[in-house]
């Protein structure tokens, strides 16, 4: 016979929590459980083994011993081993926390509770919860995503400040200038350099016919040049990472290819190939279909593909 078989009513003394149950009952949850079974009765026995021994339902026993039952619905759980009983008290709880939630039904069911004026309370869910799965409404713009703004007379960030952004630190200033490198670590040290320096490749910034070359495109803008990017390549822009960060362990150079010659020790680091391949006249766009990145560290030899989306 199944324990589910057959629904018995035993006296609330008869039952004896496990004293190896690791799941965890607050005095906030358990007074939830009692509001539960005081809205909607018993409706989930509990599991017990021939002596009485919980196996499943220790919250709900603590629930009704604080609403004073006397007696409380039990399903015996007969011919068990110890083992069987033990694994049960765990997979009981676990399987439970298991399953997900859907947060768009559960919202729309909460929202129609509330409407209809029920006591959300009662279903376990606490107010900032049930705010979280309110999605936020999102203001239209006022004006065009890539609209640049004026520039103002008094720039609220100038040359040398330094922008506290929890644990990081962002600077307006000169990458390539010493001082101003140790400003922004204040004493600190990188673990890694990711950069991708102008190197000269000439990339031409306008995109507005993009509409005509990508399906599905609504058309792109047309941008000024990358600052230094169509002068001549200067060696010092390498040299000053190089300078400032040769105590890194890892350093990212993209477009390395263009300068492979200043790189110290190039042939006991790694090279990247960035495959952008996915449509024939995506040079116009990107400038190429791929691009090379030089890593200081020595990586494992593989081929990854990312397509550009």
């Amino acid at each position: 016979m199944h324990p589910a078989d057959k629904i018995e009513k035993w006296g609330i003394e008869k039952l004896i929590p496990y004293a190896r149950n690791s799941r965890t009952h607050s005095a906030e949850q358990v007074g939830q459980i009692a509001a539960s079974i005081k809205e909607w009765g018993f409706t989930n026995p509990i599991l017990v083994d021939e002596d009485g021994g919980i196996l499943a339902g220790h919250g709900r026993t603590l629930a009704a011993q604080k609403l004073g039952l006397t007696e409380v619905p039990v399903v015996v759980a007969k011919g068990w081993s110890d083992a069987k009983k033990r694994a049960y008290v765990i997979a009981d709880n676990k399987l439970a926390l298991n399953a997900g939630w859907d947060d768009e039904l559960l919202a729309l069911e909460l929202g129609e509770l509330s409407d209809l004026g029920f006591d959300l309370d009662l279903t376990g869910f606490t107010d900032e919860e049930i705010q979280a799965l309110i999605p936020e409404e999102v203001t239209e713009g006022l004006t065009d995503e890539d609209a640049v703004p004026e520039v103002a007379d008094e720039p609220i960030t100038v040359l040398g400040d330094v922008w506290i952004l929890g644990n990081h630190r962002l600077m307006c200033g000169d990458s390539t200038s010493i001082d101003a490198v140790d400003k922004l670590m204040d004493g600190g040290k990188a673990d890694m350099v990711f950069t991708d320096p102008p190197y000269g490749m000439k990339l031409d910034a306008d995109y507005s016919d993009m509409s005509s070359k990508f399906k599905g495109s609504k058309g792109g803008n047309k941008y000024a040049n990358v600052i230094g990017d169509h002068d001549d390549f200067s060696p010092d822009l390498i040299q000053t990472v190089f300078a400032n960060f040769a105590y890194c362990k890892e350093i990212f150079l993209w477009g390395a290819d263009y300068y492979a010659d200043l790189l110290p020790h190039r042939n006991d680091g790694s090279w990247i190939v960035w495959d952008k391949r996915g449509n024939d006249s995506a040079d116009k766009m990107f400038g190429s279909t791929f691009e090379l990145c030089w890593s200081k560290a020595r990586h494992k030899r593989e081929m990854a593909r990312i397509k550009w989306a």
